[in-house]
């Protein structure tokens, strides 16, 4: 379970959680305070994975390093609104994790949000380290095997796309686990960098380049050096920040801010996107030259529902036995599918979260089995609603788990108890 602490000052910007936190099929436990005794009298009584605030407190003396006594291992997600460049950045070298505009409209802020949730839960939970992780699926093996041609070959860039949860993370982690451990890999989240600190980010800066660049950085190209950077989430580049990487990548060129010469490095690419890069250059958001250079050599990561039958089996056993590592049950038995609950797993698209959203569910049963057996009886609530429907007959589109198929053509679902 992870726990977030909201401190709701009132100073512009009010979130109730259950406007992002109940879609995310995560198990978040969501805590909100109104007064900075009550903030910190929470601080003092339980430890939260995640902290939601403003900046104009974090920007005072002393807060920071009082909330990393207090806290030791959680994250920040600060809110701001006319913040200068010196006081982001500032705030990024005490410890912040996540830097969000309220000038966002509320949707995209729940998005945002959102996706923080969802990255934070795959470091914490979902994704297995590099050195355990097992190679699963055919199409995976496969690409695992292109991914070795592609690194002695010496290919500069890679791009990756594919809907959400078909496991583009994972294909950054197998080259990863491919690289000498004295190659560098460095990943940036195109979408958590807000715009104003993204250049910084990706250049670095020279002492005395502006308003508090108190110290010399060294920008995360230039950490790339005759190794790889992976730009997750490459779409949600402003078009000014896609030219600067564009020239970049041209011309190996990198100049950081304030500085007068420009050094020549050595940088390979991993991009990856859920979004239609080709789509969003007819509608002039992404530049086509861009796209171009990042396709070096390109994987599409197939959704679940397209992947074969053996696949998906294959997919499903090992999302078992990784519950079985992370969470076992107190008989010390594996976990198994009843076949009713495999046949419908195996069914449904699993349109907007595919393997992961599989994989919340099959935690989210695990919580409510009463033995290592998994039936329908511990499925949440919106399957059971659906397998309701159909009893009586009923097809029906969920929001969430739109079917392959209508149930009613699946017997075994829609029999009665």
């Amino acid at each position: 379970m992870l726990c977030m602490l909201h401190f709701d000052d009132g100073l512009g910007f009010s979130l109730r959680p259950e406007e992002f936190v109940d879609g995310l099929s995560l198990p978040v436990q969501w805590f909100r305070v109104e007064e900075e005794f009550a903030f910190w009298q929470s601080l003092e009584t339980r430890q939260y994975h995640v902290l939601l605030v403003h900046a104009a407190w974090v920007l005072r003396e002393g807060w920071l390093k009082k909330i990393q006594v207090l806290q030791k291992a959680c994250r920040l997600v600060v809110l701001f609104r006319e913040e200068s460049l010196s006081s982001l950045l500032r705030m990024m070298s005490l410890g912040v994790s996540e830097l969000m505009p309220v000038e966002l409209s509320q949707e995209e802020l729940r998005t945002r949000l959102s996706d923080f949730f969802r990255r934070f839960f795959r470091r914490q939970v979902c994704i297995p380290a590099v050195t355990a992780m097992r190679i699963v699926g055919e199409s995976m093996r496969a690409l695992y095997a292109d991914l070795e041609r592609i690194e002695r070959a010496s290919v500069s860039s890679i791009l990756v796309t594919g809907e959400s949860g078909t496991g583009k993370e994972r294909v950054a982690s197998l080259l990863q686990s491919l690289l000498s451990g004295q190659t560098p890999f460095v990943p940036l989240n195109c979408a958590a960098m807000p715009e104003a600190l993204l250049e910084a980010e990706l250049f670095g800066y020279e002492k005395g380049a502006f308003t508090g660049a108190a110290n010399k950085r060294c920008g995360i190209l230039a950490k790339a050096h005759r190794g790889w950077i992976f730009l997750d989430e490459v779409a949600c580049l402003s078009l000014a920040a896609q030219a600067a990487l564009l020239r970049v990548l041209e011309t190996g060129e990198v100049r950081a801010i304030g500085g007068y010469l420009p050094k020549t490095y050595e940088i390979r690419v991993l991009a990856a996107t859920n979004e239609d890069l080709d789509l969003l250059v007819t509608q002039g958001k992404f530049r086509n030259d861009l796209l171009q250079r990042l396709r070096g050599y390109e994987f599409h990561l197939a959704p679940f529902r397209e992947r074969s039958e053996g696949e998906k089996e294959e997919i499903i056993d090992d999302l078992l036995l990784r519950l079985h590592k992370e969470r076992p049950h107190v008989s010390g038995r594996p976990y198994l599918l009843a076949p009713e609950v495999r046949h419908m797993v195996l069914m449904l698209t699993w349109r907007h979260g595919n393997i992961r959203e599989v994989w919340n569910t099959l935690q989210a049963m695990t919580v409510a089995a009463e033995s290592s057996l998994l039936t329908l009886g511990c499925l949440p609530t919106r399957f059971l609603e659906i397998l309701s429907q159909t009893r009586n007959g009923g097809s029906i589109e969920y929001a969430s788990l739109d079917p392959l198929v209508g149930f009613s053509s699946l017997p075994s679902l829609c029999a009665g108890p």
